[in-house]
């Protein structure tokens, strides 16, 4: 499903995900932090929200994995960790 924002076409999250995987794949983050410092005054402000947006998803997805890895380590049984 996509929102209308603003005029523009904005991803469902679990396909904005997929997305964000994708340019952090492909070392997006510094040519955006480039343009963010010495891009148009659009470029910049479009730069830096993209960067912030990323960065929530980080943000995001390191909680996600530190939440599995306690729900890993309460599942071990008592006096048995990981190998």
């Amino acid at each position: 499903m996509e929102d209308n924002f603003n005029g523009y076409s904005k991803c469902s999250g679990e396909h904005q995900h997929m997305h964000l995987d994708r340019a952090q794949e492909c070392g997006i983050m510094a040519p955006l932090q480039t343009l963010a410092l010495n891009g148009t005054d659009r470029g910049e402000r479009k730069a830096m929200e993209l960067l912030e947006i990323m960065s929530r998803f980080l943000d995001q997805q390191q909680e996600e994995q530190e939440a599995q890895l306690q729900a890993s380590a309460q599942a071990l049984p008592q006096g048995q960790g990981p190998e």
